[in-house]
């Protein structure tokens, strides 16, 4: 996971975020009037938070890849709009573009789901009294690349992923970020592209071989850049090394 900044808002949602809220908040009360004890609430339009648009400025923002574990989405899974806070709790939020992420179909429909617990210890629930009574004030456990650093509460150990906090700890587990196909995914990476490029540049420079050794620093460069999978893992990498290839 990595720290990303977040673009401004697509068209589609300026002109349209706050009727398509008023709409959604008006069909849960009324459904929530006349069916108070059913489990089942009516869905947002994805049409409309998957909205074309939107799926390429996400696109453009996190580069195709995963907003918490990196991989490459169309790679690993299908592409998911993600609301960061789940929107079977906060319909408020479905259309509210700082609350959108993309995600792959494993850490999003595989492992979070609709988990989201609070700092002060609840995983809250719809209010059906009030359903579009949640909004963005509380303090969620789960870290949010795009309001956080990641690199504060998380580090690496070659392709392992390390906590440095309960917060990081809970992501971790709750986005499914150790899961062993993933480890396997980040290690095959740090293996073929990382260290075979950190290599060819130290046979390079000890050989004296000057035009090599700038290829193989302008690679390190491209493998930092954030379209690119496991850039955290990559950053540590070479910082573990004390290799400087010039990209932050």
């Amino acid at each position: 996971m990595i720290e990303v900044r977040r673009l401004s808002k697509p068209a589609i949602l300026v002109r349209q975020a706050a009727e398509w809220t008023r709409e959604l908040c008006a069909e849960r009360a009324e459904y929530y009037q006349a069916v108070r004890d059913h489990p089942v609430y009516p869905p947002a339009r994805k049409s409309r938070y998957a909205h074309q648009e939107v799926r390429d400025r996400l696109k453009e923002m996190f580069g195709n890849k995963c907003a918490y574990c990196e991989s490459r989405v169309t790679a690993v899974s299908y592409q998911h709009v993600e609301h960061f806070r789940p929107q079977s709790i906060y319909p408020r939020l479905v259309y509210e573009w700082s609350n959108l992420l993309l995600a792959c179909e494993r850490c999003n429909s595989g492992h979070k789901r609709q988990q989201f617990p609070l700092m002060d210890g609840i995983q809250p629930e719809e209010d059906r009294d009030d359903p579009c009574s949640r909004s963005d004030h509380d303090e969620p456990v789960l870290i949010d690349p795009c309001r956080e650093d990641p690199s504060s509460f998380f580090s690496f150990r070659d392709s392992t992923l390390v906590c440095r906090s309960e917060r990081a700890e809970r992501t971790r587990e709750i986005c499914g970020l150790d899961r062993e196909d993933l480890e396997e995914e980040r290690r095959m990476w740090l293996t073929v592209a990382v260290d075979t490029a950190i290599k060819a540049l130290q046979l390079a420079a000890k050989l004296g071989r000057d035009s090599e050794k700038e290829e193989f620093r302008q690679r390190l460069e491209e493998l930092l850049q954030p379209s690119m999978p496991y850039v955290a893992m990559t950053r540590a990498r070479l910082d573990a090394m004390g290799i400087d290839p010039g990209v932050r």
